[in-house]
């Protein structure tokens, strides 16, 4: 599946929408909530449009390894925190909605 600016907006548009954290926004400070938007958005990117690690980190102003930390944080918030899970369940239902009507 090609790269594509909409297909990245959309998946920003549902983070936005369901968490309502701006993952390109950057505050002064780490604040959780935050971080935990820009994880689920580098997660999503990489999930369905098959972006590169470097590529992802890229578009966000951040590192490779930002990004595989953000997947392994991912991963195991949806497996030690209900209610995470059922956040990433909405996304990911809002999501693949989005991209594949």
């Amino acid at each position: 599946m090609p790269i594509s600016p909409v297909m990245v907006e959309k998946i920003r548009s549902v983070i936005v929408s369901e968490t309502g954290y701006d993952p390109y926004y950057e505050p002064v400070n780490r604040i959780g909530e935050f971080v935990r938007a820009r994880q689920l958005f580098m997660y999503f990117i990489r999930k369905y449009i098959k972006m590169s690690q470097l590529a992802t980190g890229q578009m966000l102003g951040k590192d490779h390894s930002t990004v595989n930390h953000a997947e392994k944080c991912v991963n195991k918030f949806r497996l030690l925190e209900n209610d995470y899970r059922m956040l990433f369940e909405r996304i990911e239902v809002k999501i693949l909605k989005a991209l594949y009507p």
